[in-house]
């Protein structure tokens, strides 16, 4: 970006365009940016990208359309010609492009065709790390990111092999981001493993936690599958750590300072304003780089931001500016292999998968250990997996969506019950109690406390319940009708039994947002995560 910039002269606000695959990934780019003093430039994902086109160009509404289908939709558009806005782009930069699969690398070409001719473009990868393309053949296929790649060659783009690295610091990490040799697209799959196996063993979580804690700097635990994932942060939790488990791309917070900030009843916020008020309730936050992200949302410039305005504009996206997103606080980060995709941390445990008859195959293990591998600046540890043999996912038919679940020595039993992001309603009237300037210092206090959720009788029917979740006794927000349908697909309704709904107990407060309800009001709703206990009535043990 600097060489762009500085040396080749590419205008940094209209000129130069940086697209990568996840939020996690944007917010390193802007990191490693910002500490190079690099002017700001867009660094955006790709789905928010294709949510901008959609919003500017498209005549109908595609926010009840899935995120594929959305990038898609914006795929025709670029195709067609509709999308104006590439005429001043210098340079386009593309992070992270092994993971750029399906409709995403579809867009891209779409996205390249469309910039002016004499136009650049930096496609940054490491097919080593390409674990996304042995998911896009389970799927039924699509455009991988090697064809995406051919296709930009056969235009004339050329390949450069990037020698060195940047993240190891340690001995070991260093010898681990030396597994695949210069210029070869992956590691030997021999060597990965022998690498693996040498890496310090221990015998728990815990275990590697009492050596973790020792250290300074960011920590994580890596695991194979989303049910590990709750495994592990269950375990983590149940020592006593805040713990974040790390989100899917399309799965984004609105920082809790936003609706703190726009809590006053002045119809607008002048800057001046604002930047007093989030300097005093979020003193960390860059203020200009604040106000900019957010005057980004209402469109155009101005020294005022008009609340209602911004509540409009916030609830009709699906995609937001990094900037704008909460960083959830916490010891440990826990997440997927492929969620780690571009991230990096201080000090990593790698979580072992000894689940008997997983379908990967060699190579996909392989590319899979390596890219966790890679995530360390220093320290490697090795644990074993937790047993997973009660916790499966539940695919029901449409409309209830998947879910992880742990089962009973029934296969009928259901003992436990995911809770994710996106649970909450926050049209329905709920209290936090989390107000003022002292907000944020109530909001990391809310975090890491556990919520009970009990049927609300009103709002609960026979085929579907809605849940109240209080904290410390107080009802605070209730569930969606969707979380009530997704349960219901796996325990069944009330039609036949003569018990009301189940409680449900243990839900992990992992993170407080920012929500624009329907009255275009900011809220604060919890975040919920974890695998909640269900406890009935009586001792049915469902």
């Amino acid at each position: 970006m600097e060489n762009l910039i500085i040396d080749e002269g590419v205008d940094p606000v209209n000129g130069l365009l940086v697209l990568s695959f996840s939020n996690a990934a944007v917010h390193a780019v802007h990191a490693r940016l910002k500490a190079h003093d690099v002017p700001p430039v867009q660094v955006r994902t790709i789905d928010s990208l294709a949510g901008l086109i959609l919003r500017r160009y498209a005549e109908d509404d595609a926010t009840s359309s899935s995120f594929e289908a959305r990038v898609a939709r914006a795929t025709d558009l670029l195709r067609t010609g509709e999308w104006d806005d590439g005429e001043d782009i210098e340079h386009v930069v593309v992070d992270e492009v092994q993971d750029v699969v399906g409709v995403r690398a579809d867009f891209v070409l779409a996205l390249l065709a469309s910039i002016p001719k004499e136009a650049g473009m930096t496609l940054l990868g490491d097919p080593a790390q390409a674990i996304y393309d042995f998911q896009l053949a389970e799927e039924g296929g699509g455009t991988p990111s090697s064809e995406l790649l051919d296709q930009v060659r056969a235009d004339g783009a050329r390949t450069v092999f990037l020698r060195g690295q940047y993240r190891a610091r340690s001995r070991d990490a260093v010898a681990a981001a030396g597994l695949r040799t210069s210029g070869a697209d992956t590691a030997d799959p021999n060597d990965v493993e022998d690498f693996w196996n040498e890496v310090i063993p221990l015998g728990s979580a815990g275990e590697a936690w009492d050596v973790l804690a020792t250290r300074s700097g960011t920590k994580a635990f890596l695991t194979g599958t989303n049910g590990h994932a709750l495994l592990v942060a269950s375990a983590l939790r149940d020592m006593g750590l805040k713990v974040t488990l790390h989100r899917g791309a399309q799965q984004q917070c609105l920082a809790a300072w936003i609706a703190l900030v726009f809590a006053s009843p002045a119809a607008s916020l002048a800057r001046d304003e604002f930047r007093d008020l989030l300097s005093h309730i979020a003193p960390e936050v860059d203020t200009a780089v604040a106000w900019q992200a957010l005057r980004s949302v209402v469109s155009g410039r101005g020294t005022e931001i008009d609340k209602v305005a911004l509540a409009s504009s916030l609830r009709a996206r699906f995609s937001f500016a990094p900037e704008l997103l909460s960083i959830p606080d916490a010891d440990v980060v826990v997440s997927t292999v492929h969620r780690a995709k571009g991230l990096e941390f201080d000090h990593v445990a790698l979580v072992e998968d000894l689940s008997p008859g997983q379908s990967r195959t060699a190579e996909m293990e392989s590319r899979g250990r390596f890219v966790a591998l890679t995530r360390a600046r220093d320290l490697l540890l090795r644990v074993p997996g937790p047993s997973d043999r009660m916790v499966r996912l539940h695919k029901p038919p449409p409309p209830a969506g998947a879910r992880w679940i742990r089962g009973g020595p029934q296969k009928w039993q259901t003992l436990a019950f995911e809770m994710r992001m996106g649970d909450i309603d926050g049209d329905v009237d709920g209290d936090l109690g989390v107000t003022g300037a002292a907000g944020m210092l109530d909001v990391k206090y809310l975090v890491g406390r556990s919520a009970r959720l009990t049927p609300d009788p009103v709002l609960s029917t026979l085929e579907r319940p809605i849940y109240r979740v209080e904290i410390d006794g107080q009802s605070v927000s209730v569930t969606t009708e969707a979380f009530g349908t997704d349960l219901v697909s796996r325990i069944g309704g009330l039609e036949r039994r003569r018990r009301g709904w189940p409680t449900l107990t243990n839900a992990y407060i992992e993170d407080v947002a920012t929500f624009a309800d329907e009255s275009l009001r900011f809220r604060l709703v919890p975040v919920l995560s974890g695998l909640a206990d269900i406890e009935w009535s009586d001792s049915g043990g469902e």
